[in-house]
């Protein structure tokens, strides 16, 4: 399969994102790199962090660790992010978690605007 892109190279990254329903990216290794630095989409922005480490301005970038639920606020450990301290503990309130997923030890990864996240902080 050729690289959806540059229509060059052998495709080596297969990218699935959702978007009002599934969009599924091919490209070499190359364009790839490309795609990921140049994007300002929240998801990707997520991406570009958890694959490189690199930040991407305005967005906060966090994995987690769910400790424990208490009515409707859950409580969480920093694992990694790019604002908040490692190991600390911070606690959200439910909206940022679909219910299936609300279970102690759940490690979620999220990207989103420093007001999305103040919007989810219920106390830190």
């Amino acid at each position: 399969m050729l690289c959806d892109e540059c229509r060059q190279a052998d495709a080596s990254a297969h990218l699935s994102l959702f978007r009002d329903g599934w969009e599924v990216h091919h490209f070499c290794e190359r364009c790839a790199r490309e795609f990921l630095a140049s994007s300002n989409d929240p998801q990707i922005a997520g991406l570009r962090w958890q694959l490189y480490g690199m930040q991407t301005e305005g967005f906060v970038n966090m994995r987690v660790r769910i400790l424990r639920i208490e009515g409707e606020t859950f409580i969480v450990r920093v694992i990694k992010s790019s604002h908040f301290a490692t190991d600390s503990e911070l606690t959200f309130r439910r909206g940022l978690v679909a219910d299936e997923a609300w279970h102690v030890g759940v490690e979620l990864n999220f990207t989103c605007t420093l007001d999305e996240m103040k919007a989810l902080i219920a106390s830190a």
